[in-house]
């Protein structure tokens, strides 16, 4: 389990450093180690949301994105909401 949470917080920081295959690796390794690691769960999820988003706002500049951030959470690295 402190595997999973390694990889979670590494693909965070790779996500923040625009390097989203490095980022998707990570989560995945972090979801592997621990199948209930439901903050690497949800950050993967929504870093496929973000490149969809924007795979279409590149062919339809008139779609409008949902803003993502990174907070800080109780007890826990970094998460996406």
């Amino acid at each position: 389990m402190a595997n999973s949470k390694k990889y979670t917080y590494e693909g965070n920081t790779a996500l923040k450093s625009d390097k989203p295959t490095q980022a998707e690796v990570e989560y995945r390794k972090a979801i592997a180690e621990d199948k209930n690691n439901a903050t690497a769960q949800y950050n993967l999820g929504t870093m496929y949301y973000q490149q969809k988003a924007m795979t279409r706002l590149s062919s339809d500049s008139k779609t409008p994105l949902l803003p993502i951030r990174l907070v800080k959470k109780k007890n826990t690295r970094l998460s996406t909401i």
